[in-house]
């Protein structure tokens, strides 16, 4: 059995169950354009459910689901500003294909198998 998220790439956002109220947040640190691909790192929160959820899904302009990352990068500098603990692991690293710039990306943080909520970009 392979990663299920591989499975999503280049299936459209319809793919998943959005959830329609959610108080997802997630904060670029890093948008690196290499190659034929977009490297980010940053943050991710679920402050409704207070933790960091698993898996990232960048969803390009055209719809699709074009990128994945996975959170469980410590980041202790964020235990003030959202309420983490030292067991918590908001950070990402993740990488979506194609040339992009900053902002045309969706971001989705998975809750369960194909559940996810819309991040918003802070």
């Amino acid at each position: 059995a392979g990663d299920f998220r591989s499975t999503l790439m280049a299936k459209p956002l319809n793919t998943l169950d959005v959830e329609e109220e959610s108080d997802c947040v997630l904060h670029f640190d890093q948008f690196v354009q290499t190659g034929g691909h977009v490297r980010l790192a940053g943050w991710a929160w679920d402050a409704k459910s207070r933790n960091a959820r698993r898996d990232v899904l960048f969803v390009c302009p055209d719809g699709l689901i074009c990128g994945f990352g996975r959170t469980g990068l410590r980041r202790p500098d964020l235990r003030d500003a959202i309420g983490s603990s030292e067991n918590d692991r908001p950070g990402f690293l993740g990488y979506a294909q194609g040339h992009h710039a900053y902002g045309e990306l969706r971001v989705f943080l998975l809750s369960g198998y194909r559940t996810a909520c819309e991040a918003r970009i802070r």
